[in-house]
């Protein structure tokens, strides 16, 4: 039981790490999407989006340097027409210009001049030598400037750089797989994993499929018990005994029939050595008489 729960402790804490990366994976990738969409929906200078009031705007030129840089993005608050009358020299204020050469984008520039009945303004960017040559409508006046926004301006443009483009897209898709990975190695595991069984499962079918064949070509031979093959066992040594002691005794009776005739053959042979010898002692006695005579009449 201890074993049990020391091992079910580990896994516990690897689901509960799992999640926690799987949560702040999500929020990493929800935070870069919503920066990535935030930052595409808010450069388009004559598309501002107000939430709450107010808005980030993203500013191309250089006409308000050194207060707004180039390339940049600002803060700025938006402004009902009512309130148009707030608006004091010296504010920076957004505006759609009525200039045929921005053709109604947004431009932001500072107030130099006010009309008395606060229906025209006249406007000038910081770092221009004149004014600006068309006057700016009241009711064209959208927003006025709170302050820069540094940390966005730099997400801004490395994202919108080339090789920003690249690390930023390389970042949201390294996240994704590292929350989706698990899964998806889990997923592949388990078909393999099922795969496999019905590959088994197919070919335990077809083994019984062959042994039931088998069983059918085989049924005309009956099955007989344990007892039934030890007896016919038994029966097949008895047999094999009997032949052989059958082949013995015919082998023995063979030699004792060819016994008299061998003693035959013997004593035959022992008649001709023995006429043999008796030839041999004549034919010595001869020879021996022979010599005899002949040395008498040598003496003669």
């Amino acid at each position: 039981m201890t074993e049990e729960k020391t091992n079910a402790k580990p896994a516990r804490q690897k689901t509960v790490l799992r999640r926690l990366t799987g949560i702040v994976g999500y929020v990493l990738i929800f935070l870069i999407a919503a920066l990535f969409v935030f930052v595409i929906v808010f450069k388009a200078n004559n598309r501002t989006v107000f939430i709450f009031g107010k808005a980030p705007v993203w500013v191309m030129t250089s006409s308000m340097e050194p207060t707004i840089p180039e390339r940049s993005y600002i803060l700025v608050k938006e402004v009902k027409e009512s309130a148009v009358s707030e608006i004091k020299v010296g504010d920076v204020i957004m505006f759609a210009s009525d200039d045929p050469a921005l053709a109604g984008a947004n431009n932001t520039h500072r107030v130099v001049e006010i009309s008395e009945d606060c229906k025209t303004f006249i406007t000038k960017g910081d770092a221009n030598m004149k004014n600006d040559d068309v006057p700016v409508r009241a009711e064209s006046i959208r927003a006025v400037y709170v302050r820069n926004m540094p940390v966005l301006t730099a997400a801004g443009r490395f994202m919108f750089s080339g090789i920003g483009t690249v690390i930023t897209m390389t970042l949201i898709f390294a996240i994704m797989m590292a929350i989706y990975m698990p899964d998806i190695i889990k997923a592949t595991r388990q078909k393999s994993k099922e795969l496999e069984d019905k590959k088994q499962a197919k070919i335990e079918e077809l083994v019984a499929a062959e042994v039931e064949r088998l069983k059918r070509e085989n049924k005309a031979v009956p099955e007989t018990d344990v007892s039934d093959a030890e007896d016919a066992e038994n029966a097949e040594e008895t047999t094999d005994t009997t032949d052989d002691i059958s082949v013995r005794d015919d082998t023995q009776s063979e030699n004792n029939a060819s016994l008299p005739e061998t003693a035959e053959r013997a004593e035959e042979t022992a008649g001709t050595t023995g006429d043999t010898s008796v030839q041999d002692d004549t034919q010595s006695e001869s020879n021996a008489s022979a010599q005899e005579t002949a040395k008498k009449e040598d003496e003669q």
